[in-house]
């Protein structure tokens, strides 16, 4: 079951989709998708595709990716053959999408397979609809993310920056060090609104943002000075209260979990190599 609601904020039509295998008490996840004018900032996964709506009496004439991973790429292929639309992303996801990427079996599950297309590179200067906007590149959970800014509306389109004020789960290629420099980059901008694919917050996004870089800022201090004085990675766990998603960790295979977050701390550290 397609789980799907739609919305206005702020002006922007906001797409939310999700998967609920077993119907909506067992939602798996959800992720927006945004359509400015003539612009749509990502597209959802593959598996939301057969509810998309049909957008022939307004075919987007340009997609701008925020970063390769399936659930904000899945159907640029689809935008791509069916309405002729233009997809564009950092030059990073360029060469990522072209070959295809592997994914492993949860998020096919949960998003369905990939598909390889050919992209173009952002150009210096971008439109989100009719507004002028930057593209800012800030890595850290994946190496192409992208997040794009509309200075005269004070809107900030985050890709996956935000998510939530307090992070208790991590990929393994995820990089605290890279998201939190990421986020000081972003809060220097001026905005209210954003448009965060799983969490958009229509007011006080950047307070949003700067709660997020507070924990993240706390939580790598503290997991800094174990790793520092020789406290076992699981006893630092232990000390701050953070039990491991033993479900997450089995269902994903090891590739998120509460252990990961506190791994990366150690490995910045250099103390696990």
């Amino acid at each position: 079951m397609i789980y799907k609601t739609f919305r206005i904020m702020d002006g922007v039509e906001v797409y939310e989709y999700g998967y609920a295998p077993l119907g909506l008490e067992y939602l798996l996840y959800t992720v927006h998708f945004f359509r400015i004018g003539d612009t749509l900032v990502d597209t959802g996964s593959f598996k939301s595709r057969k509810a998309l709506p049909d957008f022939s009496e307004r075919p987007p004439a340009q997609v701008l990716l925020t970063h390769y991973h399936e659930d904000h790429s899945g159907n640029a292929r689809y935008f791509q053959q069916k309405y002729g639309t233009e997809i564009y992303g950092h030059p990073l996801t360029a060469p990522v999408l072209a070959t295809g990427f592997p994914i492993q079996v949860y998020e096919r599950i949960m998003f369905g397979p990939t598909e390889p297309l050919q992209i173009q590179v952002f150009p210096e200067k971008i439109h989100i609809g009719p507004w002028e906007a930057e593209w800012l590149h800030v890595p850290g959970h994946s190496d192409d993310h992208c997040c794009f800014y509309v200075p005269e509306k004070g809107w900030l389109f985050s890709g996956d920056m935000y998510v939530a004020d307090r992070i208790k789960i991590w990929r393994k290629t995820e990089n605290l060090k890279l998201q939190r420099e990421g986020l000081r980059k972003l809060l220097a901008l001026d905005f209210d609104t954003l448009f965060c694919a799983h969490n958009p917050q229509e007011k006080g996004g950047k307070e949003r943002l700067r709660t997020k870089l507070d924990f993240f800022d706390n939580f790598y201090g503290e997991v800094a000075l174990h790793a520092q004085r020789g406290t076992p990675l699981k006893e630092s766990m232990r000390l701050l209260g953070r039990k491991e998603s033993y479900f997450t960790r089995f269902m994903t295979e090891g590739d998120v979990s509460v252990e990961n977050m506190f791994r990366d701390v150690y490995r910045e550290e250099g103390f696990l190599l």
